[in-house]
């Protein structure tokens, strides 16, 4: 034995000193393993139509950009002061910004079971709701909203009034609320049946209208400065709204937009600063506008007694308070005192459609002027202001009730000299963010062994946020969240985790983790693990503890990429675990692993990969390991969560159904299958 060892060694040191003359030694190449390729199932099993295209067009008459929401269902209803609000919790498929011209035309990608698609916007100047169904990949969305344009066309005097300045004894008995208020002072100038002023201001070299497009500047701002969902405008600009004349000045005041059902009078009245009226009875109002209904509402336009654009001079009646006294009138308001302004709710005498009620509701620029619907007053005004580039807003709110938007009436006004009014508050741009339902992920976690196809072993949902600016609504930050759910009867004890690989980063993003536990209402601080080389976020290492769990990244972009209009940052979520030390990981059917999976796992038992031929995830029959659904919302997995459905394969009549059929015609049948 030992002289076996010595020779052997003999031998390598001899083989050894001989190579440095034979040249480099090169070993022969091991022989590859034969490669047996399985059958495997050529449908992708999706559920995505990447080759969408929307094409939706507002017609506003004003160049302003509009956010909308695009949906697969009924999104809201219409209440009974005929505005249509969406419900609460119901998430869009996608959102975005019109150009401002109102149109978005683009690629998209929906879910393929998508027929029909609503739009909806929360913006007042728009309608509110749209339908339309798909024409094979395309969704074209028609407008027919009518407008009122600034050249409306008035008619002869009319015999309808304002109720609040007909004489008591003419009002109907139904409508006590007018009767029982101080009668207020009727305009000067003549108006039509629809109240529309016979004479408009048609500017002056020391006091100009208000350019057409800074008029449109001014109603895009409101829009993108207050949000328009119900109850949400911000406090801040709820405060007495009377004009602070400092020096004697010409007042005129401009109509730039609004959106309510109620044909409402506007009056104004003034007093010495520190001399406010306690109430609207011991104010000397003085009609503005007869009728301010702009015929933007649904079906409003025949009844419309303003146009956007529409001016009136106001006059200064130093008498006034005599009784009504009228004489010495002038256009200049002497200096240290306010101006106010009142919105009677449907005064008008002549109505539209259903809009005939008796409204007792009073929405002032002062405080303690302002009354509810149930007449009883209000401790602060129903109005807000706000300037932009310094042009002073007033805008009105005319139904406590309802959306809380003081949207209902927006106007601006001018003085000369420019300087007169006092300071009213800068606006805040605001950010608005928006959420969408992006779906749900469902895996079988015992890949690459075929397991029970029940697709219910790791359960979660995506759901998508971003973050727009609206100055010049560009998306500053974007995030995901993922929600974890499981079979009631949790028989598999498989431990997976979750992990994203995301695409889209940019070096100067920065990233932020948040998790949520169950039963918790806000989300705190967390620490995933994060592999920055391959862009893969580690949610979680068992997604079967804390079931209901919610993980959230969220990507800050840097404002130098503020011209991002669209979602940048895409993610890839899968399964993983770990096996005597390799990493397994499962993806959806077809999706390439992340470079750090183990190779050796594929092709092997049920799997059908070909990585070779970048194959992955696939294998024989009608099952793959893990289906994204597009659009799937948690009622539609109930089936999933079900206890007395573990075990069943995903196609049987108790789960669903229409799957088998839906994957044996490659997709072009019931592709809501799961929905």
């Amino acid at each position: 034995m030992r002289f076996q060892h010595l020779t052997i060694a003999s031998v390598a040191i001899l083989l050894a000193g001989c190579s440095s003359n034979l040249g480099d030694y090169i070993a022969p190449e091991p022989e590859k393993p034969e490669v047996v390729e399985k059958e495997y199932n050529t449908f992708n099993f999706s559920t995505e139509n990447s080759q969408s295209y929307v094409n939706l067009s507002y017609n506003t008459g004003v160049k302003t950009n509009i956010y909308f929401e695009l949906f697969d269902e009924e999104p809201g209803e219409w209440a009974d002061n005929g505005k249509y609000y969406k419900k609460e919790g119901i998430l869009p498929i996608y959102s975005g910004f019109t150009d401002e011209n109102g149109q978005f035309k683009s690629n998209i990608s929906l879910p393929s079971y998508v027929s029909k698609l609503y739009a909806y916007t929360p913006y007042f100047i728009a309608t509110p709701i749209l339908e339309t169904t798909m024409e094979g990949n395309t969704a074209t969305f028609v407008d027919n909203k009518e407008y009122s344009t600034r050249a409306l066309t008035r008619g002869a005097t009319g015999g309808e009034k304002s109720y609040m300045v007909c004489p008591t004894n003419e009002i109907p008995n139904n409508l006590s609320s007018y009767a029982s208020e101080k009668r207020w002072y009727d305009s000067d100038v003549d108006y039509d049946a629809n109240g529309r002023l016979s004479e408009l201001f048609k500017g002056e070299k020391n006091l100009p209208l208000i350019p057409q497009d800074k008029l449109d500047n001014y109603l895009k701002t409101h829009l993108a400065v207050f949000p328009v969902d119900r109850s949400s405008f911000p406090e801040d600009y709820i405060k007495q709204a009377d004009i602070t004349i400092t020096k004697p000045a010409e007042v005129a005041v401009t109509i730039i937009g609004g959106n309510t059902c109620w044909n409402s009078s506007m009056g104004y009245y003034y007093y010495p600063e520190g001399q406010k009226p306690a109430s609207l009875d011991e104010a000397n109002v003085i009609l503005l506008f007869p009728n301010t209904q702009n015929g933007t509402y649904a079906g409003s336009a025949s009844s419309a007694g303003v146009s956007n654009g529409d001016c009136v001079k106001l006059k200064y009646y130093p008498n006034i308070a005599n009784n009504g006294d009228k004489s010495g009138a002038t256009d200049i308001f002497p200096a240290n005192y306010r101006i106010g302004f009142v919105l009677a709710a449907n005064a008008w005498s002549k109505r539209f459609g259903n809009w005939t009620h008796d409204r007792k509701q009073r929405s002032a620029t002062s405080a303690d002027m302002s009354k509810d619907i149930n007449g009883k007053a209000y401790s602060k005004p129903m109005s807000a202001v706000y300037n932009i580039d310094g042009q002073v807003l007033v805008s009105f709110e005319d139904d406590n009730n309802y959306d809380h938007n003081y949207s209902d009436l927006v106007m601006t006004f001018q003085t000369n000299p420019v300087d007169a009014p006092g300071e009213t508050p800068d606006p805040k741009y605001e950010f608005r963010k928006t959420t969408e339902n992006v779906g749900f992920y469902i895996f079988e976690d015992q890949w690459p062994s075929k397991g029970d196809y029940d697709l219910n072993d790791v359960i979660f949902n995506a759901t998508y946020t971003k973050v727009y600016s609206t100055t010049n609504n560009a998306i500053y930050e974007e995030g995901y969240t993922f929600k974890t759910y499981t079979n009631a009867a949790k028989a598999e004890k498989l431990k997976s985790g979750v992990a994203v690989k995301v695409e889209g980063l940019q070096a100067t993003d920065q990233i932020e983790f948040f998790v949520k536990k169950p039963g918790k209402t806000e989300f705190t601080a967390a620490n995933f693990e994060r592999d920055t080389r391959n862009n893969i976020i580690y949610l979680t290492d068992n997604a079967k503890s804390n079931i209901g769990t919610e993980y959230m990244f969220n990507v800050k972009h840097d404002e130098a990429l503020g011209a991002l209009k669209d979602k940048k940052v895409k993610i890839k979520p899968f399964i993983y675990r770990d096996v005597d030390g390799k990493r397994l990981e499962i993806h959806i059917a077809q999706e390439a692993p992340t470079k750090v999976a183990e190779r050796s796992f594929f092709g092997t038992e049920d799997d059908a990969s070909q990585p070779d031929k970048n194959i992955y995830y696939v294998r024989s029959g009608n099952y793959p390991f893990g289906i994204f659904l597009d659009g799937a919302t948690e009622s539609d997995m109930t089936k999933l969560f079900d206890a007395a459905n573990e075990t069943r394969a995903i196609d049987e009549d108790e789960v669903y159904p229409k799957y088998k059929s839906w994957v044996e015609n490659k997709g072009k049948q019931y592709k809501d299958w799961y929905k």
